[in-house]
């Protein structure tokens, strides 16, 4: 069965709301947090840290105290263009209320410690042409000065990064591929560094042969290989709650979007090698490719790991190599039947380079077995 970790990389991260009499400052105090969604398992993310409320007068009334885990998810194309509720989605995945009762609160430093659990079929964080997924630790605290009957609100959020594990490596894959008279020998690895150089080799075999369907010496050679590294988004885009009663077909209630995108490409003209064995012409070649300094631009969004989500969207990445040539000798070619490209496409798996690093053991409440009695039991020692 399929599995996938996420990381919430939050490492004491701090964000503080002040005032003129109280600070608020939340930490999230694990720097990782590892999930596996296999329902045999069952595990869940725990989320913990603390909240400290600074408070800078000689005493203060706190009404109320509460820490929230959101999902802030924006689709670039709602279903209407016009409508806020249609692009933006809030999820509240956890809430802890940290004060049981309102109650006062000295000068001084106070700490709420806090953790929750959530489920793990959340997305990874990520910003596309099409989605933006975003997680926040949000604070909101109700507070009076000291003789002021009137309550005051402070909030602050401040931003969590979900990270989905890379999978475990994968050998190299061989394929082969044959157009008459040239046949493709290709080896590529399925699962690609966002980072760092990825590795393709190929073979092309047959440049210099009989193409048996028609029957017809041939002599063709290689001027270009170009490469492209594709990104597909794809989105079930929801109406909001008003538009959604607006429409009178469940095919109206929602909008599905694909979007394509090249995340890097290249062109090499040169820097294969070259077999000339009569009758069976060779070219060879490996070569490194990357999407390494593809950033987030205005106009121009960064790349996303493959993810897949129930909510409604899935993105993708392939490979695609097109061997350009020329046909140099021909008993009977056709006029003008001078060129020929010829492409391979492979799916691979874009990780994110920054997540091998960190430690993948799954992070789960302890659980208590075979727990003796308590209070023991003590006896008098006989005489």
């Amino acid at each position: 069965m399929a599995r996938f970790q996420d990381h919430l990389s939050s490492a004491f991260r701090r964000n503080s709301q002040k005032s003129s009499a109280i600070t608020v400052e939340s930490i999230s105090q694990s720097s990782h947090i590892a999930l596996s969604s296999d329902s045999e398992q069952g595990l869940q993310l725990l989320v913990s840290g603390e909240v400290t409320v600074e408070v800078h007068e000689q005493r203060v009334y706190m009404a109320r105290l509460d820490a929230d885990l959101k999902l802030h998810i924006e689709y670039k194309r709602p279903f209407k263009s016009h409508c806020n509720a249609c692009r933006n989605w809030n999820h509240q995945l956890a809430s802890c209320q940290l004060l049981t009762q309102p109650t006062t609160l000295a000068y001084g430093k106070h700490t709420f410690p806090f953790s929750a659990l959530i489920e793990g079929d959340h997305p990874a964080s990520m910003e596309t042409s099409l989605i933006s997924v975003k997680y926040g630790l949000a604070t909101e605290t109700q507070f009076a000065r000291h003789g002021v009957a009137s309550l005051e609100t402070a909030r602050n959020e401040h931003a969590i990064i979900v990270k989905r594990s890379p999978p475990d490596p994968r050998s190299s894959q061989r394929t082969v591929t044959t157009v008459d008279p040239i046949t493709i020998i290709t080896h590529h690895e399925p699962v690609i560094d966002a980072e760092n150089s990825n590795r393709f080799s190929f073979e092309l075999e047959g440049l210099n042969g009989s193409n048996g369907a028609i029957g017809d010496l041939q002599s063709w050679k290689l001027d270009e290989i170009k490469w492209h590294i594709v990104q597909t988004t794809k989105t079930t885009q929801p109406a909001c709650e008003k538009h959604r009663l607006a429409s009178l077909s469940d095919m109206g209630r929602v909008m599905r979007i694909r979007d394509t995108q090249v995340l890097a490409k290249c062109g090499i003209k040169d820097g294969w090698a070259l077999d000339g064995t009569a009758g069976n012409s060779k070219a060879n070649m490996g070569f490194d490719y990357t999407i390494k300094n593809r950033q987030p631009q205005k106009d121009r969004p960064g790349f996303a790991c493959d993810n897949k989500w129930a909510g409604g969207f899935e993105i993708s990445h392939r490979l695609h190599v097109w061997f350009c040539l020329s046909l140099e000798r021909s008993q009977s070619a056709k006029k003008g039947f001078t060129e020929r490209v010829m492409r391979v496409s492979y799916d691979v798996i874009l990780t994110d380079p920054t997540s091998k690093d960190l430690d993948w053991g799954p992070h789960v409440p302890p659980t208590y077995e075979e727990v003796g009695g308590s209070p023991p039991d003590y006896h008098d020692d006989e005489p």
